[in-house]
């Protein structure tokens, strides 16, 4: 079985796809994937960003995770990934509660 799904990222629409053996699975593998939609910005409010994917390496670790990049002010949104379950991805997120935010973070050179 399989399930698709799309997350707009700016004015770029992804699509992603989630498999499995059956419609419990699918839907589990697609709980993984905890990244939703971000139409524009947090600091600048443009709504051109693209997604970009990395590769860090700390000591004998690896460390593989996401970032959306403003193209106007350069800004960074971080996606990683659970130690304890890497195959969970989510945005980093500020405050609590009602007051949880996605942490948009100024570039700086």
């Amino acid at each position: 079985m399989q399930k698709i799904k799309t997350t707009q990222i700016g004015d770029t629409k992804h699509v992603f796809s989630f498999s499995g053996e059956d419609m419990w699975e699918v839907v589990y593998n697609e709980q993984q994937y905890a990244l939703r939609d971000v139409h524009e910005c947090g600091l600048c409010k443009s709504k051109k960003l693209r997604l970009m994917a990395f590769l860090t390496e700390k000591g004998t670790k690896q460390y593989k995770y996401l970032k959306v990049i403003c193209d106007n002010c350069g800004a960074v949104l971080t996606c990683g990934r659970r130690e304890d379950n890497p195959k969970l991805m989510f945005y980093r997120t500020t405050g609590q509660g009602e007051d949880r935010k996605l942490d948009w973070q100024v570039y700086n050179k």
